[in-house]
C-alpha cells in the first residue's frame, strides 16, 4: 500500500487498500461503512484486514 487509499478495477468491481496510519497521520477521517467494503486495511504497520 502505497497512499491512504488506493483503489482499483478488478474484473466488475472496485477494489481498495486503505492505510489508516498515514490517514490519521493527515487528519483524514474514513467512514466505517468505506472501511467495511475494503480489500485490506493497513493499521499500526499490520494489515488488519484482507479479502
Amino acid at each position: 500500500m502505497y497512499g491512504k487509499a488506493n483503489p482499483g478495477q478488478v474484473e466488475n468491481y472496485v477494489e481498495m487498500s486503505v492505510n489508516l496510519d498515514q490517514a490519521r497521520s493527515v487528519s483524514l477521517k474514513i467512514q466505517t461503512k468505506m472501511l467495511e467494503v475494503t480489500h485490506e486495511v493497513l493499521e499500526n504497520g499490520v494489515v488488519r484486514k484482507q479479502r
